[in-house]
């Protein structure tokens, strides 16, 4: 019992800090694109699939993109909300399946997986919601795809992937506590 206790606290520390980092740290990467903003609210995401699994990870990521969305009222409202989970999500399930396995290296190889998964499935989901909720022609989402949205997606999970990468190590004593 007190396991459990410990580690749904635990989650929903590092699913607050993601909300936070999310809605506090927002930086635009990209010149030809700066309404697409990096944000390191992944990475506690990271965490929660990496100790925890895949599925409080996509629960965190559901929560994270709920809170966010009700935070942050800037008019995508559920579209936004929408996205947000779908590009946390892929990223957090793919990574935690792969990171946990039992296959040498599986840590690098779900931050890589994770990346692509994010990049991948927001090519379709751009196509299909940016449209709607910007009333833009598909024509000029897809004219947007190779020079701004994969490259930001590339980027934005790259950055969390090496920023994973390194705390890890050193926070990984904590979980093992837990």
């Amino acid at each position: 019992m007190k396991k459990s206790v410990n580690s749904f606290t635990t989650v929903s520390l590092l699913v607050g800090l993601a909300i936070a980092l999310e809605y506090f740290i927002a930086v635009p990467i990209l010149p030809s694109a700066p309404f697409l903003l990096y944000s390191p609210g992944d990475l506690p995401l990271l965490f929660i699939g990496y100790f925890f699994g895949p599925l409080p990870g996509i629960l965190g990521s559901a929560i994270k993109a709920i809170v966010f969305t009700m935070f942050r009222g800037d008019g995508h409202g559920i579209w936004g909300m929408l996205m947000n989970f779908i590009a946390s999500g892929a990223f957090v399930f793919i990574f935690s399946i792969l990171s946990r396995s039992k296959i040498k290296n599986g840590l690098v190889y779900g931050l890589i997986a994770g990346t692509l998964a994010r990049t991948g499935i927001m090519i379709p989901s751009n196509l299909l919601i940016t449209p709607i909720v910007f009333n833009i022609p598909v024509a000029v989402v897809k004219s947007m795809l190779l020079p701004a949205i994969v490259p930001f997606n590339l980027i934005h999970s790259g950055l969390n992937s090496i920023f994973f990468y390194f705390l890890v190590p050193r926070l990984k004593p904590f979980f093992h506590k837990k």
